[in-house]
């Protein structure tokens, strides 16, 4: 082989060393981005409005989110003025949920923080990978790709714009169906730091949920009270000692009241 050509496959082959983006650029750049303005937020509130389909029913949700360091609360109203309410919060160790006057401690690793401004570079796994890139509703992306659950067959995958770092779509599929959930209308909230102020969720192509965005604050100086379950209110449930009877009569007045008499077919 001549020098000549001894020496430009060993550029190529440096070039394509050098050039190569893998996940640990990404989260990096991503980071690099918005990490400074994200630590900057030492605390959040998001207001929404969402719509729930199930087949032919319909049930208007507004939702309040609250962000203060690793702690966070959610707080929605479903049905209504007229309806309930159910809150959530994770008080820097465990999880709490209240609903319908009912206080529960929940597993941390099933319940899943969404539709807040999270900093994914801190969430994606290791055993996080890149498959390849894809122009998905007019952005060029990277998809990503994990296993967020180990014995799960099918891992999850996401599309991250490569110029702003949002997640354009997330794939997962648990219990034989496939949620996608789809982020747009991406605006700016401080600085460069953006979040989508459209979110559509589908279950097997079918859209189940639409939620919206119509406030965004900052560094409101939000109490610590609202992260201590117990000022969270309601009756703590004896998981030992339930009583299901009440409960499922309890679930089918608010079936009938928010799903029809007949229910949801």
């Amino acid at each position: 082989m001549k020098p000549l050509t001894i020496l430009f496959s060993i550029l190529v082959l440096f070039s394509a060393s050098a050039f190569a983006y893998d996940i640990n650029d990404l989260i990096a750049d991503a980071k690099a981005r918005y990490g400074q303005a994200y630590e900057e937020m030492t605390d959040m509130t998001i207001k929404q409005q969402a719509t729930v389909k199930d087949n032919a029913d319909e049930a208007a949700m507004s939702m309040t989110m609250y962000r203060k360091g690793d702690k966070w609360r959610n707080e929605a109203l479903i049905g209504g003025e007229e309806g309930f309410t159910a809150t959530t919060i994770f008080d820097g160790t465990d999880v709490w949920s209240m609903t319908m006057g009912m206080k529960t401690k929940l597993p941390k690793d099933q319940t899943e923080m969404t539709g807040m401004a999270e900093a994914y570079w801190k969430d994606i796994p290791d055993n996080a990978k890149m498959l390849g890139e894809e122009n998905l509703n007019g952005r060029d992306c990277w998809i990503v790709e994990w296993n967020e659950d180990p014995e799960s067959a099918e891992p999850v995958k996401t599309w991250i714009d490569k110029k702003d770092f949002m997640h354009v779509q997330t794939l997962s599929q648990r219990s034989g169906k496939t949620t996608k959930i789809v982020n747009s209308d991406f605006r700016k909230v401080k600085g460069e730091f953006m979040i989508p102020f459209l979110t559509e969720v589908y279950s097997d192509d079918k859209l189940v949920m639409t939620s919206t965005i119509n406030e965004f604050t900052f560094n409101t100086g939000l109490s610590d009270d609202l992260f201590n379950p117990e000022l969270l209110g309601g009756s703590e449930m004896d998981m030992q000692n339930l009583d299901l009877d009440a409960i499922m009569k309890q679930a089918e007045e608010m079936k009938k009241k928010f799903g029809g008499e007949g229910g949801a077919e």
